[in-house]
This record gives structure tokens, C-alpha cells and sequence, in this order.
């Protein structure tokens, strides 16, 4: 199966920007996301056997179609260089 890289500008808000905006039912297990916010990047990886919670900005959940979906941050820094 494979594996997309999703690249977003928003962490939550279920719009076409957020992460929490990818339907679910897209995602694959360990899917990676690059998201940038206000400075801060984070990487994120999808675990499709979840359960738990949104804790933002640790743990997020699509909107849309979750399932067991869950994005996971990797790393995050909170400096970006433009």
C-alpha cells in the first residue's frame, strides 16, 4: 500500500488547510504530514488503529470519517527559517 505526504498550514479547523481536514477514509496507516504554522513546523504520522482522544497539537483527529485514525506529532520546532 502506499504512503502519501501531506503538506497543510493549519492544525485543526476541518478546513481544506488542516490537517483535521483530511477525510479519514484517505488516509493510510503511517501516512506522513508536514505542517507549518505561524513559525512552528510539525511532522505528524498517521496510526489507522487508534483510539485515542485529539490533544492538540499531540494527537489529531480528522473531522471527517476518523475512523481509528490518529495523527501523531513526530517533531515538532519552534522556529522556522523563511
Amino acid at each position: 500500500m502506499s504512503k502519501t505526504i501531506y503538506i497543510k498550514t493549519e492544525l485543526t479547523g476541518g478546513t481544506v488547510d488542516a490537517l483535521d481536514g483530511i477525510n479519514g477514509s484517505l488516509l493510510n496507516n503511517e501516512d506522513l504530514a508536514l505542517v507549518c504554522v505561524s513559525n512552528m513546523f510539525y511532522v505528524y504520522l498517521n496510526n489507522n488503529n487508534s483510539t485515542m482522544t485529539e490533544s492538540n497539537p499531540t494527537i489529531i483527529v480528522p473531522d471527517n470519517n476518523p475512523s481509528n485514525n490518529r495523527w501523531y506529532l513526530q517533531v515538532n520546532n519552534t522556529q522556522t527559517a523563511y
